[in-house]
């Protein structure tokens, strides 16, 4: 799990202990973080499987951003791709996170 972890502590670097000129935390956002956790957001009960072209349509990303963000997410389980369909449906490791908790 090294590359959990390497994602993880990357993360907290960008968050953990950032601090403004007035002593306030502020918080600041990974884009690409940004833009996989919104494609994953556009899952739901009745959004079961999105195609590439539904996931570009309801996020503004362009083809080829998306195409890369979704290779990432099912690479690493977050996403799975139907082989005859070629649609997108929420993969098992997000299942595992949350039987984790």
């Amino acid at each position: 799990m090294t590359g959990d972890r390497t994602f993880y502590e990357s993360v907290k670097i960008y968050i953990h202990n950032m601090k403004q000129g007035n002593g306030k935390k502020s918080i600041y956002k990974v884009q690409a973080l940004e833009r996989a956790l919104d494609i994953i957001d556009y899952f739901s009960f009745q959004n079961r499987e999105l195609s590439m072209t539904d996931v570009v349509n309801r996020t503004g990303l362009n083809k080829t951003t998306a195409k890369r963000l979704m290779s990432n997410l099912t690479t690493r389980g977050y996403l799975q791709q139907g082989l005859q369909s070629k649609k997108y449906q929420l993969g098992m490791r997000l299942f595992e996170l949350y039987r984790l908790s």
